[in-house]
């Protein structure tokens, strides 16, 4: 079976989901529709071929998957902006020295 391709915009939405513990809450947090959040999170798992959320009306929990993806992607995303931090820093400090 061939899987889609994983949008890093859509793991960052599922950590926030997991960060923020729910839909709502992360959806305000990104303002966003909450459906719109619930259909990125889906798309991942889809993705990824893999359940990382089990879902009630009210509530959701982690499976083992989503519990082991949630540590690697918050950690690969705080990863990628420090380096992005770094990275913008540096060009700044790069323009001031040629102004």
């Amino acid at each position: 079976m061939e899987r889609d391709t994983i949008d890093w915009n859509d793991v960052a939405v599922f950590v926030c989901v997991v960060e923020c513990a729910g839909f709502s809450k992360a959806a305000r947090a990104l303002g966003r529709p909450k459906s719109s959040v619930s259909r990125e999170v889906a798309r991942l798992e889809r993705a990824l071929g893999v359940q990382l959320l089990k879902r009630t009306t009210r509530s959701f929990s982690l499976t083992d998957a989503g519990r082991a993806y949630h540590v690697r992607a918050a950690g690969s995303l705080a990863a990628m902006r420090e380096v992005n931090a770094c990275l913008l820093y540096t060009s700044d400090a790069a323009d001031e020295r040629s102004s």
